[in-house]
């Protein structure tokens, strides 16, 4: 009986040690791209408090992410090493109320100048993500102050836009610019979108070719250096953005969700990293990760802008919400001898990095946007969080139109 009782007593040691190692594993084990999937979260479950465990955890997320996925540790070596440094420390806190987590995690990222880095609950992400494409509120009617026969006015409040939407938008500047004396580009409210939309209105007003896929184009822009991550983390944080686009948010994303969304990831994965996928048998994170970037040494003396250019006044009405791609359009046409810039306040400071994913973190269920593009600039300039300020300076209640107006007669 005692021979049975120690086999059996060694038997618990043996079983304890097994199911204490296997869970270490299972916990330190490095996370994986498929981690880091918003469907994976149950948005059912919110808390209001955090624990320790919660946020070491949540932590380790973070720091997985931005170590494969950031692009703004190529450009703020020292800032990133400190907000690295400040996370870990973070990690050690105990239980603490959710508002406090959200504003110590905001204080951290606010280290890094990058308009782009931000947290906020997934509720707050809604207004943010809705405004790129709701228009601008209460703005002058054009047509009062500008002759609609003389002057093109463009309102274009969001680049986020279908594919047909920017045909017909290229199609009706190409036509603006044989019969208008002057061009007029209302970007109020505009907080981004898709940077190849400016890209290509501006390569047409400078009489020049669209360089797919660059934000390096064939005409002076300040650009030093594109650079670009790819990598599976990456893909699973485009992921994330995709499917927070496309689904209600608040609720568990399920597998139709998911379905739903496949020939999006699909298309997604071969365009942005060369993937080859099939349809129903594939691993959507099986390719090499890349780093890769694209210096600015194109040359400018044979411009086409006195011939295929728009040489007429350009007037681009701007405000605080400018940012990201709408912000990069005003770098496009920085150097267009015709072009000016007409507002009352500095744009937003939101266009250095790009490529935005989103991580939503495991517990809090906060949702962290991460860059994976970044540019450089040749004159060294630092936007993000600045801003640029308007050409032609307006009061806060002056009405563009009628300044624009006064400027073309």
């Amino acid at each position: 009986m005692k021979s049975f009782a120690k086999k059996y007593k060694w038997m618990i040691i043996v079983f304890l040690s097994l199911s204490a190692s296997i869970c270490y594993f299972q916990f330190n084990q490095e996370l994986s791209p498929k981690d880091l999937e918003v469907s994976r979260i149950d948005f059912s479950d919110r808390k209001e408090v955090l624990t320790s465990k919660d946020i070491d955890k949540e932590i380790k997320y973070l720091l997985y992410a931005f170590d494969h996925a950031y692009s703004a540790k190529s450009i703020y070596p020292d800032q990133y090493q400190r907000m690295i440094d400040e996370l870990q420390l973070l990690s050690a806190t105990k239980n603490m109320a959710m508002d406090e987590y959200l504003n110590k995690l905001q204080k951290i990222f606010s280290i890094i100048p990058d308009g782009h880095l931000r947290v906020s609950r997934i509720e707050s992400d809604d207004s943010s993500l809705e405004s790129a494409r709701a228009p601008s509120s209460v703005f002058s009617d054009p047509v009062l102050s500008l002759d609609p026969h003389k002057v093109a006015v463009k309102q274009i409040p969001s680049f986020i836009m279908e594919e047909k939407d920017i045909r017909d938008l290229i199609g009706e500047v190409e036509k603006d610019m044989q019969k208008s004396k002057a061009l007029v580009f209302d970007l109020r409210g505009n907080s981004g979108g898709y940077v190849e939309v400016p890209l290509k209105i501006a390569a047409l007003l400078w009489g020049e070719q669209y360089r797919e896929g660059s934000e390096i184009q064939y005409f002076p822009m300040p650009i030093k250096r594109n650079g670009k991550i790819g990598h599976p983390v990456i893909h699973a944080l485009g992921k994330n953005h995709l499917i927070l686009f496309q689904t209600e948010r608040g609720k568990r994303i399920d597998a139709e969700a998911r379905r739903g969304m496949l020939q999006k990831i699909l298309d997604y994965n071969e365009y942005e990293y060369g993937g080859t996928v099939k349809k129903l048998v594939y691993d959507e994170y099986a390719f090499q990760p890349t780093n890769e970037y694209e210096d600015n040494n194109l040359t400018y003396e044979n411009s086409h802008l006195k011939d295929r250019g728009y040489n007429r006044p350009i007037y681009i009405v701007i405000d605080e919400t400018c940012a990201s791609a709408c912000e990069r359009f005003l770098e496009a046409m920085e150097e267009h001898p015709h072009a000016k810039t007409i507002g009352s306040r500095n744009t937003r400071g939101c266009v250095q990095f790009g490529n935005v994913g989103l991580l939503v973190l495991p517990e809090s269920h906060l949702a962290v946007s991460i860059s994976a593009n970044y540019i450089s600039y040749k004159d060294g300039r630092i936007v993000e969080n600045i801003g640029y300020k308007p050409q032609l300076l307006l009061k806060d209640s002056e009405d563009p139109f009628q300044r624009i107006s006064t400027l073309i007669k």
